[in-house]
């Protein structure tokens, strides 16, 4: 067996010669392609610096993390074949996100123009504003807890049709890209993990704009689990729903998205070998995020964000809230800094029956190079 450190090597080289052939500013974005372009490679750095305080139970502050990381290194190439098939590979290379790993890998075929692009391979599945937002575009350094918490695995294998309604006017409406729309179907397993079972989800993401400046979103997912260690037991199901708001209007953004999800499983009741029993078990959860930003002359974007999430489980529940204030500076469109200072609304009650220590304020200052 290969040694892992040796494995990490020759995918660095790897990565590391292609760039040497071909070498382009550009996001994480295959529409940014030109027509003919085969290969162009793209990419993003950003190094972090954070420091975590606790509280203990009788209010204390301490001081227990202060940290330098490397929150993501991103390494890939993208390309069109001809005028209707493209390709596009992503590589994270930062130990920190359990890296070198691909995150993505997909083939795309466009051939019916932009009323429908067909993508098959390893992506993000298509759930969610702010888990589709591309990592060197989010507006605040981490993603909500509500997003984190209830759409993962967000990359899985899978294919996908995608389209909008281009110029198409609708109601009256003029606006470029009026609808939008990725229609998915994955294993619902997660990344580099084989299906344990027959079963498939279905994810679907529609988005309307009335105005220019205004997007309404909607999101739907759903799979059914089935334990393939025990036969007998029943299969589980799994339901996502979310509803998401985006209005940037001139230097002014503000974003809001509610997700939802319902979990149903089966325990095994006693240890019987030949005849099982099961109890039905429902797990329910929802959150949503509210956020804020403005652009002033001076390449400075004020940041302020509200996030909660809540789950039940059985009689047990548990809420997160938390404060988000900072800024973004732009350099240029390259690069820029984002400082994030967090503060966590605690449940008392229910600290006092989970842990000691409670993470309570969080800084964030991390710094992005695109190229």
């Amino acid at each position: 067996m290969i040694p892992v450190n040796i494995k990490r090597l020759a995918l660095f080289i790897l990565l590391a010669l292609i760039s040497v052939f071909s070498f382009a500013n550009s996001p994480d974005d295959e529409e940014q392609l030109k027509a003919g372009e085969k290969l162009k490679v793209v990419g993003w750095l950003q190094p972090l610096f954070r420091v975590n305080y606790s509280s203990t139970r009788d209010g204390m502050s301490h001081l227990n993390e202060s940290s330098f990381a490397f929150n993501r290194a991103r390494l890939g190439v993208t390309g069109n074949l001809n005028s209707s098939f493209s390709y596009f590979v992503m590589a994270e290379l930062s130990s920190f996100k359990s890296g070198p790993t691909l995150v993505k890998a997909v083939i795309n075929w466009d051939g019916l123009g932009h009323w429908a692009r067909i993508t098959t391979g390893k992506f993000k599945h298509p759930f969610s504003v702010e888990l589709n937002a591309s990592s060197n575009k989010l507006l605040t350094i981490n993603r909500s807890k509500v997003v984190d918490y209830l759409t993962g695995p967000s990359i899985d294998y899978g294919l996908m049709i995608s389209g909008s309604s281009e110029n198409l006017p609708i109601l009256g409406i003029k606006n470029k890209d009026i609808i939008k729309y990725s229609l998915a179907l994955i294993n619902g397993s997660g990344k580099d993990v084989y299906d344990p079972d027959t079963y498939k989800d279905v994810v679907f993401k529609l988005n309307f704009s009335p105005f220019s400046f205004i997007s309404l979103g909607g999101s739907f997912k759903n799979g059914k689990r089935k334990d393939p260690m025990i036969l007998d037991k029943p299969a589980g199901s799994s339901l996502r729903y979310g509803a998401d708001l985006t209005i940037n209007y001139k230097n002014l953004i503000i974003q809001s998205e509610y997700i939802g999800a319902k979990e149903k499983t089966y325990n095994l009741i006693g240890n019987q070998e030949e005849i099982h029993s099961f109890n039905p078990f429902t797990y329910k959860a929802d959150g949503y995020f509210i956020q804020a930003l403005y652009m002033m002359p001076c390449h400075l974007q004020a940041v302020a964000k509200f996030e909660t999430f809540s789950g039940e489980l059985i009689q047990n529940s548990d809420q997160e809230q938390a404060i988000t204030l900072g800024f973004n500076y732009f350099f240029n469109e390259q690069t820029k800094v984002q400082l994030n200072y967090i503060h966590h609304i605690i449940d008392k009650e229910i600290s006092a029956l989970t842990n000691d220590y409670e993470l309570t304020d969080a800084v964030y200052l991390q710094f992005q190079l695109i190229f």
